[in-house]
């Protein structure tokens, strides 16, 4: 998983914060995939597949570097 020790920390954020809430931890689900880029079709395929969920929340992270991928990487997501 890229990026994975940022992200982690935004997942277990996010997951303090739905228990604060009283959300029951039985209904929260984690389920990591490779990168960014992969974020809207792995958030499609888990909403086909369980239509009754009330939320998806999706966390990745796209550093900029020397070339131009992260900006192709933010665009394709966003456009998801």
């Amino acid at each position: 998983m890229w990026h994975g020790e940022y992200v982690d920390q935004m997942v277990a954020r996010a997951k303090q914060e739905l228990l604060k809430l009283n959300v029951e931890e039985k209904n929260i689900s984690v389920h990591n995939i490779p990168g960014s880029l992969e974020l809207p079709y792995a958030a499609q395929v888990l909403f086909n597949s369980q239509p009754e969920l009330d939320a998806i929340l999706a966390f990745g992270v796209v550093l900029k570097g020397a070339t131009t991928h992260d900006t192709t990487v933010v665009d394709e997501v966003s456009h998801g």
